[in-house]
């Protein structure tokens, strides 16, 4: 018999059990927006059952159990931590130099080497598939919660494909339904992904996605069980309602950067960097005019690797506009201080795209700097497609441009706090819709109809 939720109309019994709650994110990676994914999903599950017991399975468990407060563990075989990795010795690079200096013995050793590793990590994933067999057993329910998880970009078949369809199929191994909740998916290279991915959602018992394309791409990749399309996680976040900025101060224009094909973050890029490097000379010249014209440019990042981006643009503006002073810079460390530096400024202009959601959710005008099609998506649905700009073709004039059209458009405003609302409320009706699809008989409280 299934746990019954606390309903305004009574208490709950003292004696009901406590549902246990197995939860899939993409955080512990210091992407901001990832963490605003998972801080919606625990407050939309803390809101609606009787005092859950919430085991989130995450990148950084210990990151994620110190930021949210909540029991974690880990989400994949190797864990992230903040500590660097062990440098080789220089008595290590003395044997390793001589070994290299024997034609026969080298390329055995290396061969060794790689059998031994392999199966060293062999040993391994099956180790954690047994202990995470062990943490999941018994839950009532497994959320895979938002996020881009259906991708192969980084990591390919082995990273979130991989980790995604594990977690469904040890969750359904044990009994427990699986929801997918608010997912983004694409892009998916390989035939291989593609099938896992599509293999996970067809063990759910409901699943949805974050804007149309991420469902049309798995409907042509095969998936045929029910969806819906319901809008990203993070808009289901509780705020405070957002303040507007004192008439007749300077305008202060928020400018969030992402390290757009930086050979260093992302290893697909050939070019040797050139794209990036004509990226931030974009945004510094971006930065020169809009300091011309009066404005108090802010530069921002949501996650770690975006710090050497906002280091590239202040070097780039030394040479470009060595008058300029030294620009503000924020690389805020909670979802608070990233939305608190959203609502200190009039105008946004962002390449993440948590940086957009999180500025459209604020009621600032957006500029939305599309890398991939899913922030285009993402601005259509909030009704501003028309400040969508191709990251590969920038132009600081026509940002600005399109900066003096939406700061004036007087429609802006209203238009941008109803539609935000609007996604708010489809986001905690498409979570009510999860939780009852799969714990059929459950009341849950102040359910959004």
């Amino acid at each position: 018999m299934l746990p019954v939720l606390l309903s305004r109309a009574r208490s709950a019994p003292k004696k009901s059990p406590k549902l246990r709650i197995a939860v899939v994110a993409n955080a512990g990676n210091t992407n901001l927006g990832d963490e605003a994914v998972l801080a919606s999903a625990l407050h939309a599950l803390r809101s609606r059952l009787v005092d859950p017991n919430i085991r989130v399975f995450s990148l950084n468990p210990a990151d994620t159990a110190a930021r949210h407060g909540v029991a974690a563990a880990p989400l994949r075989s190797r864990v992230t931590t903040t500590r660097p990795a062990d440098a080789p010795t220089a008595r290590q690079d003395t044997l390793r130099a001589a070994v290299r200096t024997v034609p026969v013995v080298a390329p055995i050793l290396r061969a060794c080497v790689r059998v031994a590793r392999g199966a060293m990590r062999f040993g391994r994933e099956v180790k954690f598939i047994l202990r995470s067999w062990r943490r999941v057993r018994g839950a009532d329910l497994l959320i895979v919660a938002g996020s881009n998880q259906l991708e192969d970009w980084f990591g390919g078949p082995s990273g979130y494909p991989y980790s995604v369809l594990l977690w469904t199929v040890l969750a359904r191994l044990a009994g427990a339904p699986v929801a997918v909740i608010s997912v983004g998916a694409g892009p998916l290279h390989s035939r291989l992904s593609q099938w896992m991915c599509v293999r996970a959602l067809r063990f759910t018992s409901y699943a949805s996605f974050r804007d149309a394309e991420s469902l049309d791409l798995m409907r042509s990749l095969g998936y045929r069980g029910p969806a819906a399309v319901v809008p990203d996680l993070a808009f289901g976040l509780e705020l405070a309602e957002p303040t507007g900025r004192p008439v007749g101060r300077q305008a202060r224009l928020a400018i969030n950067l992402f390290p757009f094909r930086d050979p260093q973050y992302d290893p697909t890029v050939t070019d040797g960097g050139a794209d990036f490097a004509e990226y931030i000379d974009a945004f510094a010249r971006l930065v020169a005019a809009a300091a011309a014209r009066g404005m108090q440019p802010v530069v921002f990042g949501s996650q770690r690797a975006d710090a050497r981006a906002l280091e590239l643009l202040e070097q780039r503006l030394l040479t470009l506009a060595p008058d300029i002073r030294k620009v503000e810079r924020h690389m805020p460390a909670t979802v608070d201080e990233l939305v608190d530096v959203i609502d200190s400024s009039d105008i946004v202009v962002a390449t993440r795209y948590h940086g957009i959601l999180l500025a459209v959710f604020r009621n600032r005008p957006t500029i939305g700097i599309c890398y991939q099609s899913k922030s285009r998506r993402l601005l259509e649905m909030a009704g501003l497609g028309e400040y969508a700009i191709d990251a590969t073709d920038l132009d600081p004039g026509v940002i600005l441009d399109y900066l003096s059209k939406a700061s004036t458009a007087a429609e802006t405003g209203g238009r941008l706090s109803a539609r935000a609302m609007a996604m708010h409320v489809d986001c905690q009706r498409g979570f009510d819709e999860a939780l009852e699809r799969c714990l059929p008989g459950l009341v849950i409280p102040g359910s959004v109809q």
